[in-house]
């Protein structure tokens, strides 16, 4: 799938968008949702061109995961698409006239799943799921705040998060201290996720 179409998806399962419901001659298009309740383990698309595929939460291309209950949001894009799943215990589709993002939980045990559009029989792909494959990987913000900016950054990287803005107040903490970051720590975020940092300039 290209970029731009990895970042629609991402951007309407992360940020949300409005919801709603148009109607376009027999064909009901439901509007996005609003956010997941918690950060999806992965996101699967179909459309709106003929393109379908399944990704990690941060957009890169899902090929191999262990065996486990993770939840998924899926995304499909265009009335002329579904996006079905079947695999060991599992078959699960989204229906056809409909525009829509279902969240689902899905229990996957060993073996091989495949994903298509039952109209077009081009868009298709599969996975795995093995004992032993590495989990999703994702951002667990660590607190950072009275460390260095050195050592926060060394901190943040090795908890799968990126530096975000860095900038500079006046504070009563010490100077080139971290005073404040967001978000804040203990959340759970995309891998790669930015955390923004201000450092102390000492008292004013």
């Amino acid at each position: 799938m290209k970029r731009f179409a990895v970042s629609f998806v991402l951007s309407a399962t992360l940020l949300g968008l409005a919801g709603g419901c148009l109607v376009e001659g027999r064909a009901r298009v439901v509007g996005p949702p609003p956010p997941p309740p918690q950060l999806p383990d992965f996101i699967f698309s179909s459309g709106p061109a003929q393109t379908i595929g399944v990704y990690y939460a941060d957009g890169r291309r899902m090929t191999r995961i262990p065996p486990g209950t993770y939840t998924i949001q899926v995304h499909d894009l265009s009335t002329a698409h579904d996006f079905h799943l079947t695999g060991p215990g599992v078959d699960k589709r989204t229906s056809i006239p409909d525009i829509e993002h279902p969240i689902w939980t899905v229990t996957f045990k060993p073996g091989t799943y495949r994903f298509k559009c039952d109209v077009h029989a081009a868009m298709k792909g599969t996975f795995v799921v093995a004992v032993g494959a590495p989990p999703p990987v994702k951002c667990h913000v660590p607190r950072v705040l009275g460390n260095t900016l050195a050592k926060a950054r060394r901190r943040i990287r090795l908890a799968h998060c990126a530096v975000g803005r860095i900038s500079r107040a006046h504070s009563k903490r010490r100077r080139g201290r971290i005073m404040r970051q967001t978000p804040r720590a203990g959340r759970t975020l995309v891998r790669g996720s930015r955390v923004r940092l201000v450092v102390s300039r000492g008292p004013g």
